[in-house]
């Protein structure tokens, strides 16, 4: 079988920027290096699970899924409740809000004082079968980032 780059898993770190900030061409200076120290800050993913909402953008092909993944592993082994839903893998709305909201996790959250970690995927490919899938995430998805279980 051929080799295939897109098998290949790295374990590299990921740090997460504030928009606009500005890294040298999508890359962190090696962490040994002085230059490390002076550049954007950034921050790994455990230091921003309380922030209400966080957003990971870039062009296909970057590994937002393979990140995506780690993250989820990560916070699953730290003991918090997490859900994730592949947002390419449905055509219309209904079934994309009903994956989100009717998810034995997501009632598991309405129940508990715990936090949810939500982690939608596959933006990019939902654009291709959802009509204004924004518009049908906001008006689908009750608005309860602002409390612990609304």
């Amino acid at each position: 079988m051929p080799w295939s780059s897109s098998k290949r898993q790295y374990a590299w770190r990921r740090y997460w920027t504030a928009p606009g900030q500005n890294i040298d061409d999508g890359f962190f200076p090696d962490e040994s290096s002085w230059i490390f120290a002076r550049s954007t800050e950034s921050y790994h993913l455990a230091h921003l699970v309380e922030d209400p909402c966080l957003v990971l953008l870039g062009e296909p092909g970057l590994g937002k899924s393979h990140a995506i993944d780690d993250a989820v592993a990560q916070m699953r082994r730290t003991g918090h409740l997490v859900h994730t839903v592949d947002l390419g893998a449905y055509d219309d709305g209904p079934s994309l809000i009903g994956a989100i909201v009717s998810s034995p996790t997501w009632r598991l959250w309405r129940e508990s004082d715990e936090p949810l970690l939500l982690f939608l995927d596959g933006l990019d490919e939902a654009l291709l079968h959802v009509k204004a899938i924004h518009k049908r995430l906001i008006a689908g998805v009750p608005p309860l980032w602002w409390t612990s279980n609304g």
